[in-house]
């Protein structure tokens, strides 16, 4: 598995946990499990745009050195919804 995958699932298991601890502390407001853990899963997805993953070795793409993979992330985003 890749380092990407690794750290997007080791997140998402983390905010299973919190959203879990905090709907037992708050019963009257609960949070919304999906809607955490699903962004959780996809927080970092501007790094498939960051990074060039077609050559033999991985580098920085023009937008990913210049914009960043958080607004990489953002503007895809925005642009689906």
């Amino acid at each position: 598995m890749s380092g990407l995958i690794e750290h997007a699932l080791a997140v998402a298991k983390l905010a299973d946990v919190v959203v879990s601890h905090y709907n037992v502390l708050y019963f009257d407001n609960k949070i919304n499990r999906d809607i955490v853990v699903f962004t959780a899963m996809f927080h970092d997805i501007g790094k498939v745009l960051e990074y060039d993953f077609i050559s033999p070795d991985i580098s920085t793409t023009t937008q990913g050195e210049l914009l960043g993979h958080i607004y990489l992330g953002a503007k895809k985003i925005e642009e689906l919804a």
